[in-house]
């Protein structure tokens, strides 16, 4: 226990140091470790296997930050030495934040130049985990009426100020896009996750949408179809891949339902996954 609240106001001290420093790449590439490593260590569910060991999420997140932040190597190298009675989960752990972190300094000016989209992508997977987890918890008949007043203020947004909202709808709103189009349509598409009782439906669409476009962004190299990257669309598989076998067998199956229609769907990813991922108690 002493160990993880160690690491967690490790990572909050450094993101908070460099959101004020203004080095957001720094804060993009923390966030992606940790989705990433999270992601790695649901694959694997803690399997102690030789084949199947999962890296460590703490020496991962750690060495990624240790790449911008030399002192940060003291508490990864400690927690490394900690993590050596399972040498696979530390030295894979190592490896990956290594580079991960080596690769996001080596590219900082792309993502500086596209920080608004790593911004808003960061943001909505936030809120969207944090919306996810909140309806895993409480009852639907009170998630879904806060749902519902989120797609109406997500409207109201469009064409009125209010405090705090604004300025968040105004930080993740793309060119051309009227604020709070992204919320509106997450909102809306939640609905139905909720009502059915499915709510880990939502943190599929935040996990999964929001890591495609991080790795597509900034590390996607092969496209595949539209703007979308084999590399992004990989990881969102993954993601969700991840989620479902939680909640899902066989979790393949809900993965599918998710890359076809983060691929091929006609309107906006954040309202079509979650339908398409619902029609699978529905039909």
């Amino acid at each position: 226990m002493l160990q993880e609240l160690i690491f967690l106001a490790l990572v909050f001290l450094a993101v908070i140091y460099y959101t004020v420093k203004k080095r957001f790449y720094v804060v993009y590439t923390a966030f992606l470790a940790i989705m990433v490593g999270g992601v790695l260590q649901y694959l694997v569910s803690g399997s102690l296997s030789f084949s199947s060991i999962p890296p460590s999420l703490e020496i991962l997140v750690l060495s990624t930050l240790s790449v911008f932040n030399w002192l940060l190597w003291i508490p990864t190298l400690a927690f490394f030495i900690l993590a050596m009675d399972y040498p696979l989960c530390a030295v894979s752990g190592l490896l990956i934040g290594y580079g991960l972190g080596k690769w996001h300094s080596i590219k900082r000016k792309k993502i500086m130049f596209q920080k608004g989209e790593a911004k808003r992508k960061v943001i909505h997977s936030s809120l969207g985990l944090l919306l996810g987890g909140a309806a895993l918890i409480l009852n639907k008949w009170i998630i879904l009426p806060l749902f519902a007043v989120g797609c109406v203020m997500s409207i109201i947004l469009y064409q009125v100020k209010i405090p705090f909202f604004s300025g968040i709808s105004k930080e993740v709103k793309r060119d051309k896009e009227w604020a709070g189009k992204g919320a509106f349509y997450f909102m809306l598409g939640s609905l139905l996750p909720v009502y059915i009782e499915q709510p880990w439906i939502i943190l599929v669409v935040a996990l999964g949408d929001g890591l495609s476009t991080l790795i597509g962004r900034f590390l996607g190299y092969t496209p595949i179809y539209g703007k979308k990257t084999l590399e992004g669309t990989f990881a969102g598989f993954l993601a969700a891949l991840a989620v479902s076998r939680n909640f899902y067998t066989p979790a393949i199956v809900p993965a599918f339902v998710y890359l076809i229609a983060e691929l091929i769907a006609p309107i906006d990813d954040n309202l079509a996954i979650p339908i398409a991922m619902s029609m699978l108690y529905l039909i």
